[in-house]
């Protein structure tokens, strides 16, 4: 009778099959996880980049926005003169402008008498006299208040209107 070798009842053969088994495995886990790991820190490492890159780009934006916002209100100050009635705009022809990028437009006296310029929607924020004091030295004030009538936050930008006279 002839025996057939079986590899699972052979000490030595499966110690042999083991050993070339682990002998290809063992580096390929390694390699495997070495691998995941260095591709795991790029990764985190784009992820934080881009986030930087684009929270930097949102803010240098924002900036831009409210220096055009204080730029135009620094135009539109010199075309505001001042009646027995209160203030009001000497041209109407940049009212619809004014309109596309602000939703109020008011000037507000040190006495906190307000006069509204445009007026799109009525909710015009108090200011202390703190507030009036700091825009009167010639600083420019953002206030962010939430709109009573609608609900939502509106954002203010305050200048002064003649820096030679508050």
């Amino acid at each position: 009778m002839i025996q057939r070798l079986s590899l699972f009842n052979n000490k030595v053969a499966r110690r042999f099959l083991l050993s070339f088994v682990l002998a290809a495995l063992l580096p390929i886990g390694i390699l495997g996880l070495l691998s995941f790991q260095e591709v795991s820190s790029q990764l985190r490492g784009q992820t934080a980049q881009a986030l930087h890159d684009n929270s930097k780009n949102y803010a240098l934006g924002l900036i831009g926005q409210l220096t055009l916002f204080e730029n135009t209100l620094q135009l539109v100050s010199h075309q505001i003169e001042k009646s027995e009635g209160g203030f009001h705009l000497i041209t109407s022809d940049r009212e619809q402008e004014l309109v596309q990028q602000f939703v109020n437009l008011a000037v507000i006296e040190p006495n906190g008498k307000k006069s509204q310029l445009i007026n799109v929607h009525g909710f015009i924020p108090d200011l202390t006299h703190a507030e009036i004091q700091q825009i009167s030295a010639g600083r420019i004030y953002f206030k962010s208040v939430a709109d009573p009538e609608h609900g939502e936050r509106r954002h203010w930008l305050a200048i002064t209107i003649d820096e030679n006279h508050p």
